[in-house]
């Protein structure tokens, strides 16, 4: 774990794996097989559970809790006090316990207070509004917000709403007018998932 920042207050397990340029700060706790890539930030009292994976360049703020099944890909934003589950079926009993995964793809960032139920993929570039709950898996470039999450719009790889739902179909494109990039939604059930 050469070049990397682990403050003293906080408590990286040995079994735990952390590439070079990240930075773990106070009161973090990183459990056994968790593995964080580099050039991640890890803010005052993150918790990652055993196995959890965290991809190069994440954001994760204050008081995230990342519990076993997650599975960040690079350049994640998870904001002040978000949480993801991983278990439908809450019971004190460890022998019955399996987590369940949830995926959370390249760059796709959600917001303070959040909660993201598992067996659940939230897609690239997605953005999840502050104290959503996330009930149903989100599109690559979905904007979702509420309770529970529902699609609200497209977002550009800026993170700048470029679209309304309204008539959202595949193959349609979007240029933001901010960065000039340009979104093509290629989900096939884009549309559908407006409905539910």
């Amino acid at each position: 774990m050469s070049n990397v920042y682990i403050d003293d207050t906080a408590s990286v397990d040995d079994g735990a794996s952390v590439e070079k340029g990240t930075k773990i700060w106070r009161n973090c706790q990183v459990r056994e097989g968790a593995k964080i890539g580099g050039d991640c930030t890890l803010s005052k009292g993150v918790y990652v559970g055993k196995n959890v994976e965290v991809g190069d360049g994440c954001k994760i703020q204050n008081g995230v809790s990342i519990f076993e099944g997650v599975v960040l890909e690079e350049e994640v934003f998870c904001g002040p006090h978000m949480t993801f589950t991983n278990d439908k079926n809450i019971r004190i009993n460890p022998d019955e316990y399996t987590p369940i995964p949830t995926y959370v793809k390249r760059s796709a960032s959600m917001g303070a207070h959040a909660t993201v139920l598992p067996d659940l993929t939230i897609g690239e570039y997605a953005l999840v509004g502050a104290q959503s709950l996330v009930s149903k898996d989100v599109p690559a470039f979905a904007l979702v917000y509420g309770n529970p999450a529902r699609i609200r719009g497209v977002v550009c790889y800026c993170g700048r709403k470029l679209s309304d739902v309204g008539g959202i179909r595949r193959g349609d494109r979007f240029e933001c007018a901010e960065c000039g990039e340009v979104v093509e939604i290629n989900e096939t059930d884009f549309a559908e998932r407006l409905e539910s």
